[in-house]
């Protein structure tokens, strides 16, 4: 089981600091968090791309850093010409992304048929989650970057629909397996924490505490055991040495685009499909990587 008492500890935390940062602080800081933890998680995609490559390292190495940057590239203009569309499938990517990171060692390979239909439609609930209690800011930054105004209504039946899936697949794992039958309590305490969490804080601000705490950090240590053959200071300082340069290059893209636009909610808009451009093809990563640790 994962040890998830810091990440619980750290969310009490969030929620105590809601007490004394405004709004407006909050999405400051939420933003700082995501810059630097959020996309240092992310930065080293390349490193696993060599690591998963071990046979002709040198040729299938620089053909898939290639398809890498090509489908960051058609991210961008499918999100510039087919917003909505590349939203959608963005929440989709980044929920079984989630939900894969969360439960790949909680769920035994008895169960595999259901496990990533679970995984989807977790890491869907978490950010459904997020999305019903903070709808009204949800629909300003869906319209900021889509032009399209969505319905409150919307949202409300996907969290129940989602609730209803999640709650069928729980129990039907609950029912057949053990490892996860062992650990369905705590998670289920653990949905109580960040159900709070969303619900006291705002948009970016509950983002930012899931997304660092709950998938970043222990993302960035399964990566580092990957990569190095375990998780020690030294590793993680290699790490970041490794991840540095495509993390500054990361920061320099959108401090371009923020001095563009000088615009706190454009922004908030460009940072979310700037993730977007991102997550497509670190997801597939971390999949491949997933199935490298799992046949060992």
């Amino acid at each position: 089981m994962k040890n998830h008492s810091i990440s619980i500890l750290t969310s009490f935390l969030g929620l105590w600091l809601t007490s004394f940062l405004q709004e407006e602080n909050q999405i400051i800081v939420g933003i700082i968090l995501i810059l630097t933890f959020g996309i240092m998680h992310g930065a080293n995609d390349i490193a696993i791309i060599n690591k998963i490559n071990t046979d002709n390292k040198k040729l299938n190495s620089s053909k898939m850093i290639f398809n890498y940057v090509l489908t960051v590239i058609i991210s961008a203009v499918l999100f510039f010409y087919i917003p909505l569309f590349t939203l959608i499938l963005f929440i989709t990517a980044s929920g079984y992304h989630f939900g894969e990171q969360h439960w790949s060692s909680i769920i035994s390979n008895e169960t595999s048929k259901i496990k990533s239909a679970f995984q989807l439609t977790y890491g869907l609930f978490i950010l459904l989650l997020l999305f019903y209690f903070n709808s009204t800011e949800v629909i300003i930054i869906v319209e900021s970057i889509t032009s399209h105004k969505l319905n409150s209504n919307v949202i409300e039946y996907a969290f129940y629909v989602l609730l209803v899936l999640l709650a069928l697949n729980w129990i039907y794992l609950y029912a057949n397996d053990k490892i996860f039958k062992s650990n369905a309590i705590a998670e289920l305490l653990y949905l109580i924490v960040l159900s709070i969490l969303f619900k006291v804080s705002s948009l970016i601000w509950g983002f930012a505490i899931y997304f660092i705490v709950w998938h970043s950090v222990p993302s960035l240590v399964d990566q580092i055991k990957f990569l190095y053959g375990g998780f020690t200071m030294k590793k993680l300082l290699r790490y970041i040495k490794t991840a540095l340069l495509n993390w500054i290059i990361s920061l320099v893209s959108l401090a371009i685009f923020y001095s563009l636009f000088h615009s706190t909610k454009l922004f908030e808009a460009l940072l979310f499909s700037f993730l977007a451009a991102v997550t497509f093809p670190h997801t597939i990563v971390i999949l491949n990587m997933f199935k490298i640790k799992k046949a060992e």
